[in-house]
């Protein structure tokens, strides 16, 4: 570093001028040091603020009122929802539940419920996807299971066909067609009204299955006998179920 006093060049971590004596006030090599002993003095700090916000973060999930896990499908893992098999599915017209893969299970702690909106009526959903390689085929389903004298018990199933037609939704957005069949004996995926049987229902533009203004075809319910064969044409294998189990 140059002496601003004399000019005499002096090595960079030098405090005093060795010609003149005058005080050097930059100290880079110093400044260094310090500021690697501030790092050192930091990073404990900033783990344990990471830490601890780590925490805080789980805890606040943790009382929102619901737990989201994913497990595989196998005969030990389902074993707590074996309700899920204690159904018709043949009755219902429904495809058998899938015996691999991966489920979503979502657990609903109502006494630590803080959402904005109600808790469901299920205490337990299943959610299964089938996603294939074609750009518009997957299925959604969804059971819902409800405690009742400490014990799991069916109370909803839905199954969501998506086809490869595009509509505008209400919102104003592109969104595929889809067929819908839902089952349940409490009000999960319908409010308002309890369901008969299985209510099979389309959203979309094909006119097959609506009428130019938006109802249903005849002006009630679609049948299973209205949309399987559109399902086989949208490439799905459909087999109502039979006997089930992982």
């Amino acid at each position: 570093m140059d002496c601003p006093n004399c000019g005499k060049k002096n090595s960079d971590d030098a405090p005093l001028c060795s010609s003149c004596g005058w005080v050097l006030c930059w100290k880079p090599a110093t400044q260094k040091a310090d500021r690697r002993r501030a790092r050192r003095l930091l990073m404990p700090v900033l783990i344990s603020v990471v830490v601890l916000l780590t925490i805080l973060a789980l805890i606040t999930t943790a009382k929102r009122g619901s737990r989201v896990e994913y497990i595989d499908i196998s005969k030990d893992s389902m074993a707590p929802y074996q309700a899920i098999y204690q159904v018709d599915r043949k009755a219902m017209g429904f495809p058998p539940l899938p015996s691999e893969g991966t489920v979503k299970v979502t657990i609903i702690d109502r006494e630590n419920w803080n959402y904005e909106y109600d808790p469901p009526n299920y205490d337990v959903a299943l959610q299964f996807y089938d996603i294939s390689d074609n750009s518009y085929k997957y299925t959604a389903r969804s059971v819902g299971l409800r405690k009742k004298d400490c014990v799991l018990q069916w109370i909803h199933e839905q199954m969501m066909f998506h086809g490869p037609k595009e509509y505008i939704d209400d919102e104003g957005f592109s969104a595929k067609e889809y067929i819908a069949l839902t089952c349940e004996t409490e009000q999960v995926a319908v409010h308002g009204k309890n369901i008969t049987g299985t209510m099979v229902s389309y959203t979309g533009p094909d006119k097959r299955l609506v009428r130019a203004e938006g109802s249903l075809i005849d002006g009630g319910d679609l049948r299973l006998a209205d949309v399987i064969p559109i399902l086989r044409e949208w490439g799905y294998v459909y087999e109502v179920a039979d006997l089930e189990g992982p």
